[in-house]
């Protein structure tokens, strides 16, 4: 059975072959323990028993056919069930053994209905008070156990939604650990982990669910000026700095729809969205600009940075790797030409040093 991809879709799927389970094994227990009881001529017992297997074929069916209500009918599946333990508890189904089919009852009513701790405390407390004041009120339609039986029963049953309760807890709790720690080793496979920016997968994943609006687009590949020197003379430790320092003058200055990625190295590839390459250039240029003027201390020295960057247009998705290696080759213009500056694919660029 395909259990879907995201919690939501995980959860739906188990809260619908709960009920397909359940369903499926009570209606039969149900149809047979009823045809039995038609036959001793218990024709109340049996006609409540028929009436809860026709119930649970009912919810199997809906189930089937509306998946998207996976949760409702669970539900109303364990408020079935709430009203069976009842009825079979304080009935005593044939001379008082009907308490010991309530037992799993109460389970799958927790197991079905269960969503939070609150929740399924408080379904459990209406099912032990109910209970309660069946077994100790003056209601004659009351099976009449035995004056030791009584607390028996309902302590039997307070600790069988207790152990229930704490078992969805646990499953839940486990669960969302996994989901947690799978959606954290999702995100950490495709982030760079000293600027949290995209890596290469990243970018790779969230251009292939961009939607169709974003194009025209442009690409800009840019790559710091003489970073071997600063690593050379500050050490690999202010070279981190100097990286971190772009990524964040690189975020403060792109659109939130825009994708920023730590290419490889001192390289950066941006993405602009719903941009032609004469305004990605200028967009770049006053980043550019911007960065020079901002002085970084390394080592304790104060330096002005800058960086070079190639730009080419990406007028659709599927000239993504393309736009790439123009932007790389006018990179490499950029850099031949003295750097600080920025040049478009196939345009020479004007001297900014």
């Amino acid at each position: 059975m395909h259990f879907g991809q995201t919690p939501e879709e995980i959860e739906a799927s188990r809260r619908g072959l709960l009920v397909a389970l359940f369903a499926s094994a009570g209606s039969l227990i149900l149809v047979v323990f009823g045809i039995l009881s038609l036959l001793e001529a218990r024709n109340g017992l049996a006609a409540i028993l028929l009436l809860n297997a026709v119930l649970c074929l009912s919810l199997l069916l809906y189930n089937r056919l509306t998946q998207a209500h996976a949760r409702e009918v669970s539900y109303f599946f364990a408020g079935q069930a709430f009203v069976l333990a009842l009825y079979l508890t304080l009935s005593g189904g044939v001379e008082g053994s009907g308490v010991f089919f309530a037992f799993p009852v109460v389970m799958i009513m927790v197991m079905a209905g269960f969503s939070t701790v609150r929740g399924a405390f408080a379904l459990c407390t209406l099912l032990m008070g109910v209970m309660a004041l069946g077994l100790y009120g003056p209601f004659p339609a009351v099976y009449e156990y035995d004056p030791v039986q009584k607390p028996r029963i309902l302590v039997g049953l307070a600790a069988l939604c207790l152990m229930a309760i704490l078992a969805e807890w646990m499953r839940v709790r486990s669960y969302r650990a996994i989901t947690d720690t799978h959606d954290q080793l999702s995100v950490d496979a495709r982030h760079d982990p000293l600027t949290g920016l995209l890596n290469r997968r990243g970018l790779e994943e969230a251009t292939r669910t961009m939607e169709d609006e974003a194009f025209p687009a442009a690409v800009a590949l840019l790559d710091l000026d003489h970073f071997k020197q600063i690593n050379d003379a500050c050490g690999h430790d202010a070279g981190d700095v100097v990286i971190r320092s772009v990524a964040d003058h690189l975020q403060r200055h792109c659109k939130g729809r825009d994708l920023l990625c730590r290419w490889g190295g001192e390289e950066f590839l941006i993405l602009l969205t719903s941009t032609s390459g004469s305004s990605a250039r200028a967009l770049l240029d006053d980043i550019r600009e911007g960065f020079a003027r901002t002085p970084i201390v390394l080592a304790g020295e104060t330096r002005s940075l800058s960086f070079s960057a190639g730009v080419a247009e990406l007028p659709r998705r599927g000239q993504f790797d393309a736009a790439v290696q123009q932007a790389d080759r006018a990179l490499y213009r950029a850099k031949q030409a003295g750097r600080n500056r920025v040049l478009a694919a196939g345009v020479e660029g004007r001297n900014e040093a």
